[in-house]
């Protein structure tokens, strides 16, 4: 695992430091006896060791691999690989699962993977009669089952709270993935009709006087600016009329939840930006503004969905870019290439100063001796480039990563973000690796080294 971190990137022959190595990770990838199942199972047992007795939150959301630059090396034989969403280059998706801790949220791990591809000769919905087909049958049914998994892997956590964006907005979900410790928290993107009422939902939360104003700071991506948005907050319970399709028939009539719309004021919206605008559908109970807030704020945690992917794909470990010849030895790579941007993450999160988390859950005694002797080197002349935090702790050892990925240092700098971390890592394995065999040919000196 450390060697795929040190070399920031998934792409085999530079993964590898000579051709015998590069050779034997190919064998490892292509190796039959290593199944996608096995490789899940050991991601699924680190995060439900880390969850015990947490509540936590179960974020999910998909996303695609494309592999169009050894398109000529796919072939439409091999039954792992299928046509992504411009119908033309071959991949297959991923919807996945990320666990955070509701205290601090510190990346816990993955509690599913669901990696599928479709067939280049598939009808489309019109010729599927999509409409009337069971919710089994649907691509859309990840949504639960990831978390029927989820359910098992996370079976020691104290509660779960399910995050899903507007491709969640699943009346079957509503009604199956709830139960005495599992909540949902969801984007609405239907404006469904409500049990008792005239009004669709969108239209009865409009109906509804402002309550509070929410400030929300807002993660700058190709369509938003980073910024503070001041944000309106309406909410109120609501009973969700099911919907009337095949196969819902024994379903109950109505759900009932509460509805949070939080729309962005005017006062904050930039030129040529949407509002910010959210309508959240949740099975968790409501009684005060307090409880609004803390929910809105769980919400706001999917960035980190997007960044665990963001860390997979070509500005991190850029596992497109991977020259591994069938789609069963990319989706090995994918599996694996997941646990470690989830420590990148964890990483990342840990820069903050009030972590207190022990270094020693992601680094040996050894990679924390030797990260002694770089922080003396890395600390500037200065108070002001100094690492202040507790020696030992995560957040001590993130300044470090963070430092040598060409953070500044200084606390008026933002902080470190996932690629940086990312590249201080693999620099840091390449000195760990360096000092390693220098202690190797100065054996009798290693405890001078532990001093």
């Amino acid at each position: 695992m450390s060697s795929m971190i040190m070399k920031e990137t998934a792409i085999l022959h530079q993964l590898s430091e000579s051709h015998s190595e590069q050779i034997g990770s190919y064998r490892f990838f292509n190796n039959e006896n290593i199944t996608l199942d096995t490789l899940k199972q050991g991601v699924y047992n680190y995060c439900a060791k880390n969850s015990k007795d947490k509540h936590v939150l179960c974020i999910q959301d998909t996303t695609e691999f494309n592999y169009e630059s050894i398109k000529k090396k796919l072939g439409k034989l091999d039954k792992n690989i299928g046509p992504v969403r411009n119908k033309i280059n071959p991949g297959f998706f991923l919807h996945a699962n990320i666990v955070l801790d509701t205290n601090d949220y510190y990346p816990l791990g993955l509690s599913s993977l669901i990696e599928w591809n479709r067939d280049w000769d598939k009808k489309n919905k019109f010729e599927r009669k999509y409409n009337k087909l069971d919710i089994t049958e649907k691509e859309s049914y990840r949504w639960i089952s990831s978390i029927s998994t989820s359910k098992n892997v996370l079976n020691g956590a104290s509660s779960i709270t399910v995050i899903g964006d507007r491709e969640s907005d699943i009346y079957e979900e509503l009604v199956y993935v709830p139960d005495n410790k599992t909540n949902l928290l969801i984007r609405s993107s239907i404006n469904r009709c409500l049990y008792g009422e005239k009004l669709k939902l969108f239209q009865y939360l409009d109906s509804k006087e402002i309550i509070s104003t929410y400030k929300l700071e807002v993660k700058g991506n190709k369509k938003r600016i980073d910024r503070i948005a001041e944000i309106d907050i309406k909410y109120s319970k609501v009973k969700i009329l099911k919907t009337k399709k095949k196969g819902n028939e024994s379903l109950p009539e109505f759900k009932e939840l509460w509805a949070i719309e939080c729309k962005e004021s005017k006062s904050t919206i930039p030129d040529g930006e949407d509002p910010i605008h959210w309508r959240l559908l949740t099975t968790h109970e409501i009684n005060n503004l307090t409880d609004v807030f803390k929910y809105i704020e769980w919400y706001a945690k999917r960035w980190e969905i997007e960044q665990f992917f963001r860390v997979m794909k070509s500005k991190g470990l850029n596992i497109e870019g991977s020259q591994l010849g069938d789609g069963l030895s990319l989706k090995r790579l994918m599996i694996f290439s997941s646990q470690v941007a989830i420590l990148v993450l964890q990483l990342t999160i840990a820069s903050d100063k009030n972590n207190k988390k022990s270094a020693k859950l992601m680094f040996t005694d050894d990679e924390i001796i030797f990260m002694k002797q770089l922080c003396s080197k890395l600390e500037g002349k200065s108070d002001k480039l100094k690492n202040k935090l507790i020696p030992g702790t995560l957040s001590w050892a993130s300044w470090v990563i963070a430092r040598l990925g060409g953070w500044k240092g200084y606390e008026s700098q933002a902080p470190p973000g996932h690629i940086t971390i990312l590249n201080g890592i693999k620099k840091f394995y390449q000195q760990y690796e360096g000092w390693m065999i220098a202690l190797k040919v100065f054996k009798g000196e290693k405890d001078v080294y532990r001093e």
